[in-house]
C-alpha cells in the first residue's frame, strides 16, 4: 500500500553521469543501511546525520559493488519527515541499477512516482501548494519561471491565503458567539462591520486571483499567433523571436503553408508562438488547407495573443482591410504591428489607428522596434513593479478555482447579511474557509492529492 514500508528509488536522471543518488525513506532505513553500506571508519550507526561519509556499497556477501558517499537524515528533520538516507555512487547505468537492486533486496520497496514528496506532505513537511510549486519547478522552461516557482515553494502564497483563512475563522467564531449570546456587546459583528470585513477579504482574494494571468504567462506561456497577409513579414518575425531559422523566408508569397510552433522567451514571460500561412484567398489546394488552419488558430478561443502584421512598405489592399475588420472579432488580444520600417512607409497608418487605436512599428532587418515590442508584450501580463523573487503570483489552475469558489461564497455571505439572514451566514463562512484551505491541502480529497503527486518522477 502507498506510504507503507520503506521506499527507495534513483533520484537522479537516467543515463550515464558523474554520480547517481539512491534515496531511501522509512522506518527500516537504519537497518537497510547496515546491510548495504560499510563506512571507511566505524559503522553506519555511528555516522553523524547530515554529514557525507565515504565507504563501500556492499552485496549480500560483503563484497564491494561500488564506493560512494552516505548521508543520513534523522526522523522529523528529513525531507519526508521519516528516517531517510541518500547514497551517492558512480553514475553508470549498470552500477546504479545494481546499487538500487541491493537496497531493494535489503528490505526496501521501489517508490511510486512522487511518493517521497507525498510522504513529506502527509508528514507536514510541506503543504500541497508547495508540492505543486515543486512539480511545476521541475517543468520550468525559463529562468523567470525558476525564480518564481523557487520562491513559491517556500510557501509565501500559502501564508497569504492562510492569513485570510485565520481572519475568517476569527470572524466566524465571533459571529457564532453573537448568535449564542445576543445580549453580549460584540461590536465586530454588527451588520455593517461584518459586511465590511468580508468585503475586505474578498478584495484580498481578488488581488491574488488577478495575479494568475501573469503567473501563467511566466510558467506555462501565452498561446500566441503571428497573423497577416502573405509577405507581411510573419516568418521573419517568428525567426527573429525564436533566435534561429525555423521558418522558411523568401520573397515568394505563400511560402508558409503549415503551422510552426515554438516556445520563446519575451522578457519575463513565455509565448507559445505559432507562425501561420498568409491569410488571403487562394485557388491552390495545399495553400487553402494552410490558410484554413491559420484562420482556425487565429480565431481559436485558446489563442490569447495575436500579433497582426501589416507591411508598411506598400499601400493597404482590400484583403488587408478586410483582415483588420475580421481581427476585431477575434477572441484573443490583437496587437497590430507595422513591419519593414527600414523601407519608406506607404501604408495608411491612420487607417490602422482608426481600427485599433495604436500599433507597433518594427524592422527585423535593423532590429528597430523589436525591444519596444517585447516590452509591450511583457507589460500585457506583468507590471514593471512585480518582483518574481517574492513568489506571490498564482500559477496553479486548481488553486485558482478554489479561490474563485471562496470569493463567490463570501459574496453570498454579504448578500445574506444584507438580506437580513446574518444567522445563516455562519454556514457560508464555514464553507468558504473549507474551500480556501483546499488550496494548500488542509481540506482536499484523496483523489486530488493522488493526481498531484503522480506528476512527480519516481525519485522525487
Amino acid at each position: 500500500m502507498l506510504l507503507d514500508g520503506t521506499i527507495a528509488a534513483v533520484s537522479t536522471p537516467k543515463g550515464i553521469g558523474g554520480i547517481a543518488v539512491i534515496r531511501i525513506s522509512g522506518e527500516d532505513t537504519p537497518r537497510i543501511l547496515k546491510k548495504v553500506f560499510r563506512p571507511l571508519k566505524g559503522d553506519v550507526a555511528s555516522c553523524p546525520v547530515r554529514f557525507a561519509v565515504y565507504g563501500d556499497i556492499i552485496d549480500e556477501n560483503g563484497h564491494r559493488i561500488d564506493s560512494g558517499l552516505l548521508v543520513k537524515f534523522a526522523y522529523g528533520k528529513s525531507f519526508t519527515g521519516e528516517e531517510m538516507a541518500e547514497i551517492s555512487c558512480h553514475g553508470g547505468v549498470m552500477v546504479t541499477a545494481l546499487v538500487l537492486k541491493r537496497v531493494l533486496s535489503a528490505g526496501a520497496r521501489h517508490a511510486e512516482p512522487g511518493e517521497f514528496s507525498r510522504r513529506a506532505f502527509v508528514n507536514g513537511k510541506q503543504n500541497l501548494a508547495e508540492a505543486e510549486a515543486v512539480a511545476d519547478l521541475l517543468e520550468a522552461k525559463s529562468e523567470s519561471a525558476v525564480i518564481l516557482l523557487s520562491n513559491q515553494k517556500d510557501g509565501k502564497l500559502s501564508k497569504e491565503i492562510q492569513e485570510i483563512a485565520t481572519r475568517l475563522l476569527v470572524l466566524t467564531a465571533s459571529l457564532y458567539a453573537y448568535i449564542d449570546y445576543p445580549d453580549e456587546d460584540l461590536q465586530d459583528v454588527d451588520d455593517d462591520t461584518l459586511v465590511q470585513k468580508v468585503r475586505d477579504e474578498i478584495s484580498r482574494i481578488q488581488e491574488i486571483l488577478s495575479t494568475y494571468r501573469g503567473g501563467r504567462a511566466v510558467t506555462a506561456g501565452v498561446p500566441a499567433v503571428i497573423a497577416g497577409t502573405p509577405n507581411s513579414g510573419k516568418s521573419s518575425l517568428f525567426n527573429y523571436l525564436v533566435g534561429e531559422e525555423k521558418a522558411i523566408v523568401t520573397e515568394v508569397a505563400g511560402t508558409t503553408r503549415d503551422l510552426l510552433e515554438y516556445t520563446v522567451k519575451v522578457g519575463r514571460v513565455l509565448l507559445t508562438l505559432t507562425d501561420t500561412a498568409g491569410l488571403h484567398k487562394s485557388d491552390d489546394l495545399v495553400e487553402k488547407i494552410g490558410i484554413a488552419k491559420a484562420e482556425e488558430k487565429v480565431f481559436s478561443s485558446e489563442t490569447q495573443l495575436i500579433l497582426a502584421l501589416f507591411d508598411s512598405s506598400r499601400r493597404f489592399e482590400k484583403n488587408e482591410l478586410e483582415l483588420m475588420e475580421k481581427l476585431r472579432t477575434a477572441p484573443g488580444k490583437v496587437m497590430p504591428i507595422l513591419t519593414k520600417t527600414d523601407q519608406p512607409c506607404l501604408a495608411d497608418t491612420e487607417e490602422l489607428k482608426r481600427r485599433f487605436c495604436s500599433y507597433e512599428m518594427i524592422s527585423v532587418i535593423t532590429g528597430d522596434g523589436i525591444q519596444a515590442l517585447k516590452n509591450k508584450i511583457e507589460a500585457l501580463y506583468l507590471s514593471s513593479d512585480i518582483r518574481l523573487e517574492d513568489g506571490g503570483l498564482l500559477v496553479n489552475a486548481r488553486q485558482f478555482s478554489c479561490l474563485e469558489k471562496t470569493r463567490d461564497l463570501l459574496l453570498d455571505v454579504v448578500h445574506t447579511v444584507l438580506s437580513g439572514g446574518k444567522e445563516l451566514s455562519g454556514i457560508l463562512l464555514e464553507q468558504a474557509i473549507a474551500t480556501l484551505q483546499e488550496t494548500d491541502g488542509r481540506q482536499v480529497g484523496e483523489q486530488i492529492v493522488q493526481n498531484i503527486f503522480s506528476r512527480f518522477c519516481v525519485g522525487k
